[in-house]
């Protein structure tokens, strides 16, 4: 069984069962461990969803809460970044692994951010270009990371934001 947490609250428990002994491995265990941040994460968004539309409250005040709240439990790290490489938002419950803080780094360049990192502002550069990229992978300091790059463009086909996944 895996809980199913978010943040100090227990949403659910997630458990397989086979009519057979032995059909899980170890393996689908930890499968089923990284999901579960993942699994939460919608629980949660459906929760708030749920709760605004029976409010009053404005549709784009919900959206953005729910958005900075996804932000800060994500499971791993994102960055939305304009066209320039300015993080317009930044989140994720991993950001002090790279030392990060994600209140102050928005409105900042990220080639400020990461002067020492030439491989991340070479994936950066090459997404701002417009290209996306999955599985990208880059170091800091002693630790590699996979990246996704996703560039966003509006309906004149012109890049509007990236947004990076690690």
């Amino acid at each position: 069984a895996v809980p199913v947490i978010w943040g100090e609250e227990l949403m659910a428990i997630m458990t397989l069962s086979h009519s057979k002994p032995n059909q899980f491995s170890k393996e689908t265990a930890r499968d089923m461990e990284q999901t579960a941040d993942l699994f939460a994460l919608i629980l949660n968004s459906v929760r708030v969803r749920t709760r605004a539309s029976s409010t009053q409250e404005s549709s784009a005040q919900s959206k953005e809460d729910w958005f900075g709240e996804m932000l800060h439990y994500f499971p791993s790290i994102i960055w939305i970044l304009d066209h320039q490489g300015v993080v317009q938002k930044c989140g994720g419950r991993h950001l002090e692994t790279i030392a990060m803080d994600g209140e102050q780094s928005v409105g900042e360049s990220i080639y400020r951010l990461f002067p020492d990192a030439p491989e991340l502002t070479q994936l950066v550069s090459y997404a701002l270009a417009g290209n996306g990229m999955e599985a990208a992978r880059f170091h800091l300091a002693e630790t590699a990371y996979d990246a996704w790059f996703s560039p966003v463009f509006d309906h004149r086909n012109q890049l509007t934001r990236v947004v990076c996944v690690i």
